[in-house]
């Protein structure tokens, strides 16, 4: 959630700690853990939040993966979209 608050801040501490390939490679490997559309929710917008600030302020890391973090991002809504749409079926059948 931190990237959702302050993405540069967020950022530039990853940095100072050397930990930004880490996180983001970590990201990538926990993302088929969440199972819930609300917390796959808080995922997207903490991710989204990346987008809307300057590329000039980002480490090259980070800029070569804006492609594959929108692709994410898309297929987290989709996820988020299917889970809701199981419910919504489930809910349905009950009543």
């Amino acid at each position: 959630m931190s990237f959702w608050y302050d993405p540069i801040l967020s950022i530039q501490y990853l940095e100072s700690k050397g930990a930004t390939q880490f996180v983001f490679e970590r990201i990538g490997e926990v993302l088929n853990e969440y199972g819930q559309d609300f917390e796959l929710q808080r995922v997207v917008l903490g991710l989204s939040s990346l987008l809307k600030v300057d590329i000039t302020n980002y480490p090259q890391f980070i800029l070569g993966l804006l492609p594959n973090l929108l692709k994410e991002m898309i297929k987290l809504t989709t996820k988020i979209l299917s889970i809701r749409e199981d419910a919504d079926y489930e809910e349905e059948v009950k009543t």
